[in-house]
């Protein structure tokens, strides 16, 4: 199974190229993650949260595991952080018949399914700041 740092860096760069918007990993987007931008409201910071085993500990072909994150989107106020909370939620959870619109991960991945653990309330955190805490879990399984 490839390291989780990796993971989460295709998730972080899948979750930038479907949404248009500059998305870090644990971090404000910065350097690369901009392309040469300029920050700019709104933005998604990722932070990993656990990584646990469903079934074995990956020793066989059946095995599985979740990965569990938060996605912090941050706007200007209320209505942008809201608007790139709920874009991240189609990108995340939007299906075409059996299969995710949008990929996100490279296939080698696994990914069993995707879903959206809870959608938090948009607070202000600071001076014309306001974020919104949501949860979500990636199944993975050996590919």
């Amino acid at each position: 199974m490839t390291d989780r740092s990796e993971f989460f860096e295709a998730l972080r760069y899948g979750l930038q190229e479907a949404t248009g918007k500059p998305i870090g990993l644990s971090q404000i987007p910065s350097g690369e993650d901009l392309q040469g931008a300029t920050l700019e409201l709104p933005y998604a910071i990722i932070y990993p949260i656990v990584s646990s085993s469903a079934g074995a500990k990956m020793s066989g072909t059946e095995d599985s595991k979740d990965e569990v994150f938060q996605v912090t989107s941050v706007g200007k106020n209320p209505k942008q952080a809201g608007w790139m909370s709920d874009r991240i939620n189609e990108v995340m959870t939007m299906k075409v018949g059996a299969s995710y619109m949008y990929p996100l991960v490279d296939e080698a991945w696994g990914v069993e399914w995707r879903l959206c653990d809870q959608l938090g309330a948009t607070l202000p955190t600071g001076r014309s700041m306001f974020n919104q805490f949501d949860n979500y879990r990636i199944r993975k399984g050996r590919a």
